[in-house]
């Protein structure tokens, strides 16, 4: 189905989020339609600095090499990172980006770990629908308002300051992706 679709979006960029567990099935589709791995542009491939999920990205660039997808095409975002640091299990995602064909990987495009992730969650709460700080911060003070409405209002005041800190950062590395898959879409990023 994705497939067909794309050539309706000729010339917009598509983000498909593809499940690993549809992988193979994706790469069968994508063999199915002539040419179809050219309508894509890129294929970027989260993972975090856990053991499993390292495993899970190395299969992930090794079924997609066997479909015949380019390693150029195929880009490594590291997500939930502390800091830049090199650690023994980011090592083995350094090996699978040597050669010429390989797959690229930037440190200047990662997803740094906050608490806030965990609280969106929690919460069932996002960037968007969070309001300004100061709004919750004056329904907290609301003397009219029950002491349980007050706390969860402080809470939403504290979930949305963290918000106003981590979301410009965020936005900083979407910008940077842009960048790397294709400077003209980085401008109008």
């Amino acid at each position: 189905m994705v497939f067909e679709e794309l050539t309706l979006n000729q010339g917009r960029p598509i983000i498909i989020d593809i499940d690993m567990t549809a992988l193979e099935a994706t790469c069968t589709k994508m063999k199915r339609f002539s040419g179809a791995d050219e309508d894509i542009d890129v294929f970027l491939i989260p993972f975090t600095p856990e053991v499993y999920s390292i495993q899970r990205m190395i299969w992930t660039v090794r079924k997609l090499r066997a479909c015949g997808i380019s390693g150029q095409k195929i880009i490594l975002v590291p997500n939930r990172l502390q800091d830049r640091t090199v650690s023994s299990p980011i090592e083995d995602v350094m090996k699978i980006c040597e050669g010429p064909d390989a797959p690229r990987f930037f440190w200047d495009v990662f997803v740094e770990e906050d608490e806030i992730y965990n609280h969106f969650f929690r919460k069932q709460a996002s960037f968007r629908s969070l309001l300004p700080c100061e709004f919750y911060r004056q329904k907290a003070r609301d003397r009219h308002a029950t002491l349980e409405d007050r706390q969860n209002y402080a809470s939403y005041a504290a979930l949305a300051a963290r918000a106003e800190r981590v979301e410009p950062r965020l936005k900083q590395t979407f910008a940077r992706l842009m960048a790397h898959i294709s400077p003209g879409l980085a401008a109008a990023a």
